[in-house]
Parts: structure tokens; C-alpha cells; sequence
């Protein structure tokens, strides 16, 4: 399934005007690592194999900050700091036993909670 971070990736392989074998010799990677990035198969990298690959691609700073997001957004692992208050680290517990099973519409309330709650706090 193609994610923002596989479009992006797409975008700046096609934008060079290179096949994907050409960028993976580019990158330092093997093609079929790439060509599983692309179509989404893959999760980003981390953030260190990520920068390198973003400094051999030779973009521009937004590009790059809109591969870092979208590797963000996609990589599955949220940690919690561990000065998280007691209340806050329970409803996480919670969201993760449950997340398998909430409906797009309860994700979206939930979202537009925490943004409520974020905005109340400026």
C-alpha cells in the first residue's frame, strides 16, 4: 500500500530522472529494499539510515523534512517518555489494547480531542 513516504520517495527517484536500480546504487542500498520502500511494503528507515540516505540524495531541505514526517507518521513504535504522568501512560495501555479495534470514525474524535486539548494549552 503506497504511503506518503513511499510517494515522496517515488517522487524524488523520478524527479532525478533515475530507475530504481540507479537510485538504490545511489543510496547504498539493494533495489529490491527500494522497490519494497516505494510500493510501501517496508517501513521507513530509522532516523540515522534515513538522514544518510536523504544526504545522498542531494534535496532540498523541505523535501527532506517531508521524507522525515512521513517515515515519522508511518514507523509503527510510539514511545512514551517515561516522565509521562501516571494517567497519561494508562490511556496509552488502553488506546494500544483497543487500537485493533476502533472504528475510523471513534480514531477521528479521538484525534480532534487531543488537538482541542493541545490548542487549550497556547
Amino acid at each position: 500500500m503506497k504511503t506518503k513516504f513511499s510517494e515522496t520517495l517515488i517522487q524524488v527517484r523520478e524527479a532525478k530522472g533515475l530507475k530504481q536500480y540507479q537510485f538504490a546504487k545511489v543510496l547504498g542500498c539493494e533495489p529490491s529494499y527500494l522497490s519494497a520502500l516505494e510500493r510501501g511494503n517496508k517501513e521507513p528507515p530509522k532516523s540515522e539510515k534515513l538522514n544518510l540516505m536523504i544526504e545522498k540524495m542531494e534535496i532540498t531541505e523541505e523535501i527532506a523534512l517531508t521524507l522525515r514526517e512521513a517515515a515519522e507518521f508511518q514507523l509503527s513504535t510510539i514511545k512514551v517518555p517515561h516522565d509521562t504522568d501516571e494517567a497519561v501512560r494508562e490511556m496509552c495501555v488502553v488506546l494500544r489494547k483497543r487500537l485493533p479495534n476502533i472504528s475510523r470514525s471513534y480514531a477521528k474524535i479521538i484525534t480532534q480531542l487531543l488537538l482541542i486539548a493541545e490548542e487549550s494549552k497556547m
